[in-house]
């Protein structure tokens, strides 16, 4: 592996190329995001959630994306619904490499601990991307309810399980797992 994933102040650090930090190499317009998606969806069901390494860049754009239409909604929670798998598999993937008796090598000690970074720091932002809109949502179905006006295209009813799914499962096992050896 050459390089280190730093886990970055704002989203804009992973957008500079200096020294062996991670960085963004492309930068997916909104039109293009829901091919990519398609593909990462394949990706990981084809195989480990080391397909990160290779598609990161498509969850950047989702999270990076300014719009706030259904289709980037609908794209947010495509993604909130891969890295939910993902982080499920690296959980699992994690469970044995931490419990090996004989500590791992450097390479792979920086592959795990880069993916669980990378993986953390996806599904932090895009919850916090889906939470922030569907904030918004919920402001503007208040004002048009006190406007008394007709309801918008987009309305919270079209997420009502997105407190189910938020992933604290997820982040509970990653959080518990002996993350020290990494």
């Amino acid at each position: 592996m050459d390089f280190q994933f730093n886990l970055p102040l704002t989203t804009g650090d992973l957008l500079d190329s200096s020294g062996d930090n991670y960085y963004v190499k492309q930068l997916y317009s909104p039109t293009e995001i829901p091919d990519k998606l398609r593909v990462c969806k394949q990706m990981l069901h084809q195989g480990d959630p080391f397909y990160i390494f290779d598609h990161f860049d498509t969850y950047y754009a989702v999270i990076e994306n300014k719009n706030t239409d259904s289709t980037a909604m609908t794209n947010l929670m495509r993604s909130f619904d891969l890295l939910y798998l993902t982080v499920d598999k690296l959980g699992n993937r994690l469970a044995p490499f931490l419990a090996l008796s004989e500590p791992p090598t450097n390479q792979e000690r920086n592959s795990h601990l880069n993916l669980t970074k990378m993986c953390m720091f996806l599904l932090v932002n895009v919850v916090r991307k889906i939470d922030a809109n569907i904030l918004r949502l919920q402001q503007q179905q208040q004002q048009n309810q006190q406007k008394k006006r007709g309801k918008n295209a987009d309305t919270v009813e079209q997420y009502p399980a997105w407190e189910n799914k938020r992933g604290k499962n997820r982040l509970i096992q990653l959080i518990i797992s002996p993350a020290d050896r990494i």
